[in-house]
């Protein structure tokens, strides 16, 4: 069985982002959002600024109003500097996303984001997409562009390929 926190800890960088999003509170997005932070995502690769991720996110809410973000996993380093979480996006789609019309589709989203945090605050979100029900929705049904260039923001730390193995750090 999951051990639960004691009330009398305060909740992670991980649980404060998604009690955030998933309630639609712009406020604690940018209690946890560095004034820089940088987020890659399939939607949004490269967008820079705390203000352009809080809008970003807050259009989630405008497509899927109702929308339940849950966290299922979070695991953090030693100094507190780098982090992951798994979540659940269970939406329905019944409200214009991003100019796009409603679909009337539901489903769940499969999330993992490997956080850079400093000071408590999220200074960079990469996304990698688990599941892709709403994917197919953001590509088929509303034909949106995604990003083709996607050079990861981070070194590399190994590379492997049938012929050699590569270490960078």
């Amino acid at each position: 069985m999951a051990q639960q926190k004691s009330s009398s800890q305060e909740p992670t960088v991980a649980q404060r982002f998604v009690s955030a999003f998933g309630t639609n509170n712009p406020d604690g997005l940018r209690a946890v959002l560095a004034d820089d932070v940088m987020f890659y995502g399939t939607l949004a690769w490269g967008l820079k600024g705390r203000e352009n991720l809080v809008n970003f996110a807050s259009e989630f809410q405008k497509g899927m109003p109702g929308l339940n973000v849950v966290l299922h996993d979070e695991f953090y380093n030693a100094e507190g500097t780098r982090g992951n979480m798994r979540i659940h996006l269970h939406f329905h789609n019944t409200g214009i996303f991003m100019g796009h019309q409603p679909t009337g589709k539901k489903g769940v989203s499969v999330e993992s984001f490997s956080m850079n945090i400093s000071d408590g605050k999220i200074t960079e979100l990469i996304q990698s997409g688990n599941s892709f029900p709403l994917a197919v929705i953001e590509l088929n049904d509303f034909k949106m562009s995604y990003p083709t260039d996607t050079l990861d923001p981070q070194s590399a730390i190994l590379s492997a390929s049938p012929s050699s193995i590569t270490h960078f750090k």
